[in-house]
């Protein structure tokens, strides 16, 4: 293996929803096109949601897109919080607020 192989991202597990989810990292063979149309302030809300629809897909293959599509959008802050901290993206969680918010590791019982 290469120097590089000790920069690949690998996935976290965070907790959205009360559900542990493993959150993979962007790929730049699969999602710098998404990530460079974040960058466009007319592209960026559709290409967020693209972002948001990959990474469940990947982090949940068995869920159907009914369910997908389905899920409660106050989940959606969550998913991009999560998605911005796996990929080092600086994205930074608000502990104090009451709101549901992604946590790396387990659900506390």
């Amino acid at each position: 293996m290469s120097k590089l192989s000790k920069l690949m991202s690998k996935p976290k597990d965070f907790v959205i929803g009360g559900e542990v989810f493993s959150v993979y990292p962007l790929s730049v063979e699969e999602d710098l096109e998404i990530v460079m149309e974040m960058t466009n302030p007319a592209k960026a809300g559709s290409a967020l949601k693209k972002l948001i629809m990959k990474t469940i897909r990947k982090s949940v293959p068995d869920a159907t897109e009914e369910e997908i599509k389905g899920m409660g959008l106050k989940y959606f802050k969550s998913w991009k919080e999560a998605i911005e901290d796996v990929n080092g993206l600086g994205g930074e969680v608000d502990e104090s607020s009451g709101k549901d918010k992604p946590t790396e590791g387990s659900p506390k019982e």
